[in-house]
This record gives structure tokens, sequence and C-alpha cells, in this order.
């Protein structure tokens, strides 16, 4: 595949527990809308995903559209349980792929897995619930509310070279989370980092 047909730049989001492309008024398609019109472009791809879309599906689409010499850029931002679920299988699909996610962005991250009702425990027993960020993402800015439940879960690293800065803490409920300022503030923050990197094309 010859460099003007490979995209060097990605970023999915992943929005969160009921929500979808249709829900125009959701925070994750506001953000998809906005970064859109500042980058989308020849060598940038951008796509919205529900939060339990197929990983490998995506891993792979993004695998056979980029340079297997110079791997993309890219960059997760996620929502509730698209962080819990959908970003975590995202960077390990992508990770047996030999791609790295250089960032990552979750809004109030909630705990997926086989005992989904950790999501709903008491407050006083959250730090026995953490979410692990997979050892090829590079860098997590992230926030949380303590308003409501869900709430957003700890982050542990898997990789001591994986940085996660402190949450922004929001003042709002959890079903809210993802419209707030902060949130689409801190995506287009860090879609500019990603885009300040070399692009081709």
């Amino acid at each position: 595949m010859s460099t003007a047909n490979v995209f060097t730049k990605w970023i999915i989001i992943r929005s969160g527990f009921l929500q979808s492309k249709g829900n125009v008024g959701n925070g994750c398609v506001n953000i998809l809308r906005s970064l859109e019109l500042e980058y989308g472009s020849k060598g940038t791809r951008i796509e919205l995903e529900n939060w339990d879309d197929d990983t490998e599906h995506t891993a792979e689409y993004i695998y056979q559209l980029s340079s297997k010499e110079n791997p993309p850029d890219v960059a997760i931002f996620a929502f509730s349980w698209g962080c819990g679920y959908g970003f975590i299988n995202l960077a390990r699909s992508l990770q047996k792929r030999g791609i790295d996610v250089k960032y990552a962005v979750l809004c109030d991250p909630v705990y997926y897995g086989l005992a989904k009702w950790r999501a709903l425990i008491p407050k006083t027993l959250y730090s026995k619930v953490y979410i692990t960020v997979p050892g090829n993402v590079k860098e997590v800015f992230w926030l949380r509310q303590n308003v409501s439940k869900p709430a957003g879960h700890d982050l542990r690293a898997e990789s001591p070279y994986t940085c996660i800065h402190e949450p922004i803490i929001l003042d709002v409920k959890h079903t809210d989370a993802d419209n707030s300022p902060q949130f689409m503030a801190l995506c287009n923050e860090v879609a500019a980092k990603l885009m300040a990197g070399p692009r081709v094309i």
C-alpha cells in the first residue's frame, strides 16, 4: 500500500452504555463533530464507535489502513463502559498488531468485566476495584466524578512506562460527565498534541 493510501493518525472515540451515533446530543458525538471540523483531513481518520463494538475488527481496520513500516499515532477518547470495556480491549487488540496507543482521554471510566456489579459498589470499597491500563498505552489523561453511581474507578498501569496523570474532578452526575466542557476541552487539547507530531501526505 502506497503512502498515499494510508492514515498516519487515528482518533477513536468510544461512547458510553446506551449511547450511539443516533444520539446526536451525547457528548461523544459533539466531540467527534468538533474534532472533525478541526482535524479531519487527508492522512487523519476520526471514528466514533459504540462502547461494545468489536475491538478486533477496529484494530484490524486500523492495521490494514496504516503503514506497516511506520505504525500510526493512535489516540482513544472514551466515556464510562467505553473506557472499562472499549478502550481496554481496543488497546489490547492493537497491541497484538504492534500498534501503541499514544494518548488516551478517559471520562469517568467504569469497570467492566464478569462481575459488572462492581460498577455499583459502595464508595468505601471503590479502592478495591480498578481498571488496568494495557502496557502499550503511553499516556493517559482522565476525568472522574463522585456525585453519583456509577462513578469513575481508579486506574492502574500494567507497565511502568505508562504515564497516568492525576484526574480532573467533575462536579456533575455520571450521565452528564461526557457533556462536560472539561471533557471536550481535554479531548481537543490532546488531539492537538497528536496532530503536532510528524504528518505525511
